[in-house]
């Protein structure tokens, strides 16, 4: 479809400012500022409706704020998101002195009557919920690595030759054990009769050889009494890394079964090192790859490729650029490193 009006969208939390030019770039209506609200977007779809030609509606990505907008626009325009620094650059380039939410809605309309950007597609219900997901589990896993992070500094601090007994990691079933009973001189009064009671976020129970080992590790270290604060300040920690690891646990379960029902998620686990998660997080970060013009754009968009320095007939490749979309690349390298072992 030939579009012959563009209407630029600014996007704040409570309000929408809208722009409408045509080809040659000349205002079409009055500037028109609605609520960022169901209210809001039907009075800019009644708008819309009289303008009597094709629109092509655009406004900038601003993590949640856009995507009740264009979901309400679905159907009565065709819509675009673009990528703030790409409007902040044209706008740039318009050499313009002062900036309003009004002049920027401006600058989005100008853009679309430049460069005509193809419409997206407005993000399927199922993505949007696996997007929210596997989001959501991230910031959990980076959540739980500060927390086990900083309980590990404590605890070394707190009982000296830590490090040295457990090298590499601090083991779930020992977070479990001090966040039940979170001072020394409990864990050292504990009998295997007593872990019953206590389990690991993943349900599993403390076998007595990892008391017995904790136990040989506090009476072979020098131990101070804790106090209550610090009883209570270690405790928090404690509990707030079982939390995160059982909200990780709980939010992959779900993933696990919400892949189950997705056919291309089944097929992306027929490749080598491909889980439920790798599938889930490329599904929601991706999309429909049929946007991506060839392979290299693609690559781009994982930041999946090398710096290079290319000098007469030398080049140089460098390490891997720190661009593109995050979490798909950090997943995707895992699941490389998988089907590597």
């Amino acid at each position: 479809m030939e579009h012959q009006l563009f209407a630029g969208v600014d996007v704040a939390s409570r309000k929408l400012d809208v722009c409408v030019v045509d080809t040659k770039g000349n205002p079409v209506c009055r500037e028109l500022r609605v609520a960022n609200s169901p209210e809001g977007f039907a009075e800019l779809q009644a708008v819309l409706a009289t303008l009597g030609a094709p629109v092509l509606v655009g406004c900038e990505s601003t993590s949640a704020y856009h995507r009740p907008l264009l979901r309400a626009l679905d159907g009565v325009a065709d819509t675009v998101e673009l990528n703030p620094l790409v409007i902040k650059r044209f706008t740039q380039l318009q050499l313009r002195g002062s900036r309003s939410d009004r002049t920027d809605a401006n600058s989005i309309a100008q853009y679309l009557r430049t460069f005509r950007p193809k419409p997206s597609p407005v993000t399927e219900t199922k993505r949007r919920d696996l997007t929210m997901a596997v989001r959501l589990r991230r910031r959990r896993v980076e959540e739980r690595t500060a927390n086990k992070n900083a309980l590990r500094r404590y605890l070394g601090e707190l009982l000296p030759g830590f490090h040295n007994h457990f090298r590499r990691t601090t083991p779930l079933w020992l977070i479990s054990l001090f966040a039940a009973h979170p001072c020394p001189a409990e864990l050292l009064a504990l009998t295997p009769a007593d872990l019953a009671t206590v389990r690991t976020p993943g349900g599993r129970s403390i076998r007595s050889s990892e008391l017995e080992e904790l136990q040989g590790f506090l009476h072979s270290s020098s131990v101070e009494p804790w106090s209550p604060l610090l009883r209570a300040a270690v405790g928090q920690l404690l509990q707030d890394v079982v939390r995160a690891e059982q909200a990780v646990r709980e939010l992959e379960s779900l993933l696990e079964e919400e892949t189950r029902t997705l056919p291309e998620c089944t097929l992306l686990r027929t490749i080598p090192g491909v889980g439920a998660l790798t599938a889930a997080v490329a599904i929601a970060e991706v999309g429909d790859v049929r946007r991506f013009p060839s392979v290299d754009h693609f690559i781009g968009y994982c930041g999946l490729y090398a710096t290079s320095k290319t000098s007469g007939d030398g080049k140089t490749t460098g390490r891997m650029v720190r661009k593109g979309n995050r979490m798909l690349r950090l997943q995707l390298l895992l699941a490389s490193t998988t089907a590597r072992d």
